[in-house]
């Protein structure tokens, strides 16, 4: 029986309904309901932007008059409920002024609220950081610290960090000032990023340079800030130089670089600071209790990842074991362990860590079945278990996985019938549910790569019926359409990729040969940049392999792992070194990993778990 719902449909004609029939095929419950919540978002949204059932009005400072729903304003914003409850006097009057906004970042507001989209980039993130705390939007504040986590760069970051300081969550703000404190040599490279560092306050450059965690190589760099920020405004700032000058760890600076310093004109001029600083300097050098000055700058450690698991094998097989490998050691090298911390649930199940907190292992085989279980596990939870949550909608294996940090998307693969899919899953973390409502690609593909970036999937090669692919091809979600770009330089599948930043790097993997009509292991790389949407020829590696495992750390690549042209396991390990533009070898692994199942985390998260479990001692640097 045919069921139809009350609401209205599209933004242009407000008399269609919405049409749901019980039992369509290829759709859920779930997404029947996230339709009919996005066709309810669309009407309100449609009556908003006609100025239908409008019952208050809200103007600012330059005039501008918003009409808007007072229910929706309330249920959105804390600040406009209690602002509309009958004991305030704006709760009588039709229309409300509202200061210090401009009208267009208010209008954005409003629209956000509405439709729980923000349009956000570099030039309106302070002020809509401003905006969303001042009416307490938590989603909103969500998104920006998203928004400035995901595109945050040395361009931008003295930036973000400055839209930061109006959010009421401090979290944010620190995030943007270690990420400072560990790029400032890339910002004072150029005159552009250099001069949202020079615009900073004197409190905001004090907490710079006097932090111990300044990632620099000679106190050199210190000095040169000091002297920069000083001159961008040297009338009203000359007058702070002795103070600034005392943050310099002057003890660690060799004699002939010193004398440099003594002699540069802003010194020259300023005889009492000159002795100041030396008095200073002799202070260091004699009163073992100035302690701090004479110690060296060491980086900031935070939660970044330090620490490799290459995973052997699934929990079901009666021996598995992993392998582990400290990036941050003095001599990384790998090390057993004869027992599996995270062993996924299924044969050649797709492992993915989501929010560096919680593990997924997805799809795969049960014997010979293709299935469509997935299994979480909590880094984070005492337990240690594998739990089960929703399966995908269709049992596949071979897939591309990708996520944006809310949602895990599963692209193409095969299902229980070797079929090739071209169809797109994705779960939703909030509500723990799998959707479908994305169309499907222009191709069927296998062993492809997925990337999710700026509100987009982009799926790079793959392969179908033993030929591989060149196609590249995104899913832009405002437009919800799938758009061809440039195919790849080589078409490739079975890849491994890492993103860093803009970059997209692509590992190995097999191309097909004309000549024996078979798919050979390759030894190329290339990059891609998904802002400028152009590939980069990287050198090739020093081993060809494919479904090998790559991480990016900082601005190079480690990978390891995988098969060669034979299917033989690949026991090097590689490094790419960006700065050099060369690969390395490094230390060798001894097991083989196929399926993708490495996770990259840091140490500390899993190691009050591991005393717990009495396995810390199996674990050295």
């Amino acid at each position: 029986m045919e069921k139809y719902s009350s609401l209205l449909i599209g933004n242009n004609n407000p008399t269609k309904r919405i049409k749901l029939t019980s039992g369509q095929p290829n759709e859920s419950s779930s997404t029947i309901k996230m339709n009919v919540l996005q066709e309810f978002l669309n009407i309100i949204n449609f009556y908003f932007q006609k100025n239908m059932f409008c019952d208050i009005s809200i103007m600012t400072d330059d005039g501008t008059e918003i009409r808007a729903h007072k229910i929706i304003l309330a249920a959105a914003s804390p600040y406009f409920s209690v602002m509309f409850n009958s004991y305030f006097k704006e709760s009588n009057e039709e229309i409300i002024k509202i200061k210090e906004i401009d009208s267009d970042i208010f209008k954005s507001i409003v629209t956000y609220m509405y439709t729980m989209k923000l349009d956000l980039n570099e030039s309106n993130i302070k002020k809509i950081c401003k905006a969303v705390n001042y009416f307490d939007l938590c989603y909103g504040k969500i998104m920006c610290c998203d928004y400035i986590k995901k595109h945050i760069c040395p361009s931008n970051c003295i930036i973000f960090m400055e839209s930061s300081k109006s959010m009421s969550d401090n979290d944010i703000y620190k995030y943007c000032f270690h990420y400072i404190l560990k790029h400032i040599t890339l910002i004072m490279e150029s005159e552009v990023t250099l001069k949202p560092l020079y615009e900073l306050q004197l409190n905001d450059i004090v907490n710079i340079i006097s932090n111990k965690h300044l990632e620099i190589n000679s106190e050199n760099k210190v000095f040169e800030i000091i002297t920069g920020w000083i001159e961008y405004n040297k009338l009203e700032r000359t007058v702070f130089l002795p103070d600034l000058l005392k943050h310099l760890r002057l003890s660690l600076i060799p004699n002939e670089e010193l004398k440099k310093i003594i002699s540069t004109p802003i010194l020259s001029q300023h005889s009492n600071t000159l002795i100041s600083m030396m008095n200073t300097f002799i202070d260091v050098k004699t009163d073992s209790n100035i302690f701090e000055l004479t110690m060296r700058r060491t980086p900031y450690i935070s939660n970044e990842p330090n620490i490799i698991f290459a995973i052997r094998s699934h929990l079901k097989e009666e021996y598995s074991y992993e392998e582990y490998l400290f990036v941050d050691s003095l001599n990384p090298s790998w090390k057993r362990l004869d027992f599996s911390l995270f062993g996924p649930v299924e044969k050649k199940s797709t492992t993915l860590i989501l929010n560096d907190s919680t593990l997924f292992s997805i799809g795969g085989q049960y014997g010979p079945v293709t299935t469509s279980s997935v299994c979480t596990l909590e880094l984070n939870s005492l337990e240690k278990k594998w739990k089960l949550t929703s399966n995908l909608l269709s049992p596949r294996k071979n897939f591309a996985v990708c996520t944006d940090g809310r949602y895990v998307y599963i692209v193409g693969g095969t299902d229980e019938c070797d079929d090739v899919l071209n169809s797109v899953e994705y779960y939703d973390t909030y509500i723990k549910e799998w959707n479908s409502n994305i169309s499907s690609m222009s191709s069927a593909k296998s062993y492809c790569s997925a990337i999710s970036y700026k509100d987009r999937i982009y799926v790079f090669g793959g392969e179908n019926c033993g030929n591989t692919i060149k196609d590249v091809e995104y899913y832009d979600f405002e437009t919800k359409i799938w758009t061809l770009l440039d195919p790849m330089p080589i078409g490739k599948s079975r890849m491994s990729v890492t993103v860093i930043g803009n970059i997209a790097y692509f590992i190995g993997g097999e191309v097909y040969d004309f000549l024996s009509e078979t798919l050979t292991t390759g030894k190329s790389a290339f990059a891609f940049n998904l802002d400028s949407l152009n590939w980069i020829r990287l050198p090739d590696l020093i081993q060809e392999r494919s479904l090998t495992n790559s991480v990016g750390i900082h601005n190079d690549i480690f990978v390891f792992g995988g098969v060669d042209d034979e299917d033989l396991p690949v026991k090097i390990c590689e490094k790419y070194i960006s700065e050099k533009k060369e690969w390395v070898m490094v230390d060798s692994a001894t097991i083989k990993y196929t399926d993708h199942n490495a996770i990259f985390i840091n140490y500390e998260q899993i190691k009050n778990q591991l005393k717990d479990m009495d396995l810390e001692k199996y674990f050295t640097r």
